[in-house]
């Protein structure tokens, strides 16, 4: 199944402008989504984030769910040595 959403999935690069962000390193991937150094490409603010984007084109109904779920529960974390949820949606690429 991961197979396909590889092939399907045109690849980030370095560079690339994502929803405002622009992709510096990629810095791991797993089997639904890679995970950048990315920097703010729009406005004043230069702050470094970690963007996760999903490997596949389109998320099937389930992968989708399961992002929405990840989002909902990483919103509601709120410890010093767990990552912040800054940001969360969709792009114009889908």
């Amino acid at each position: 199944m991961f197979a396909a959403l590889h092939a399907a999935a045109p690849r980030a690069q370095v560079g690339d402008l994502v929803a405002g962000y622009r992709l510096l390193r990629p810095l791991g991937e797993g089997g639904m989504a890679s995970v950048w150094l990315a920097e703010r490409a729009e406005g004043g603010l230069r702050r470094e984030v970690a963007l996760k984007l999903p490997l596949a084109v389109q998320l099937s109904p389930v992968l989708a769910e399961r992002f929405a779920r990840e989002r909902d529960v990483l919103a509601a974390l709120d410890h010093p040595n767990i990552a912040r949820l800054l940001d969360a949606g969709v792009d114009a690429a889908g």
